[in-house]
């Protein structure tokens, strides 16, 4: 049976319909990643510009090792690869650099074994970001080289990345295509950290 409405009720019928599509559609679009951990669509509900998260598990710091993973089908975005490590200790304000010494390397390969991703260094070394409602754990990545250069006549600057790989890649960055199949490799070279620290090898994109 069919109910006429007045033009808000169908007005309001029309936004629910469409936040449903738009519900419906990340949904869909988490199914169709085909790899390796668990990818999280936030759609419009993302907070801090982070839309897309993928899990791809716990990674031990505390001995020597590589762990591979292979990535299909994931969004048409810019990813941030990193380390989500749970803190001993509360994270203190403004600090930028995490106290873990230990070595590792971090490799991502697209489908023609092109490097987007080739970065080795110790942890201490890496960019510590956190929620600003969080200061138990932080997100360790990396940024690579960039430059400023003047954009106008009143000293408007615009910064540059340099030195981009495949897929853009920069630092722990990189910008995902849909038909590409991605191969990460992570090794720990050297520990130097405690067996009691918790760790997850995460992607956030945009």
């Amino acid at each position: 049976m069919i109910f006429a409405s007045s033009p808000q009720v169908r007005r309001a019928n029309i936004v629910v319909l469409v936040a449903a599509a738009v519900g419906l559609a990340a949904c869909y679009r988490s199914a169709w990643y085909d790899g390796d951990g668990q990818l999280t669509d936030y759609g419009w509900q993302a907070v801090e510009g982070n839309r897309y998260k993928l899990d791809l598990g716990p990674v031990n710091l505390a001995t020597p090792g590589i762990r591979t993973y292979r990535l299909h089908n994931l969004p048409s975005a810019e990813f941030a690869v990193g380390l989500e490590i749970v803190e001993s200790e509360p994270i203190q304000k403004n600090s930028t650099r995490a106290d873990h010494p230990g070595l590792v390397r971090l490799e991502l390969r697209n489908s023609n074994n092109e490097f987007a991703i080739l970065e080795e260094g110790r942890l201490n070394t890496w960019v510590r970001s956190h929620a600003l409602t969080d200061v138990t754990s932080s997100f360790l990545y990396r940024r690579g080289e960039s430059r400023d250069f003047a954009v106008d006549a009143n000293g408007d600057t615009q910064s540059e990345r340099l030195g981009t790989k495949a897929e853009k890649g920069w630092g722990t960055y990189f910008t995902a295509r849909r038909s590409s199949t991605y191969v990460i490799k992570f090794q720990v070279i050297d520990p130097r950290l405690p067996m009691t620290t918790a760790a997850r090898l995460i992607l956030y994109g945009d």
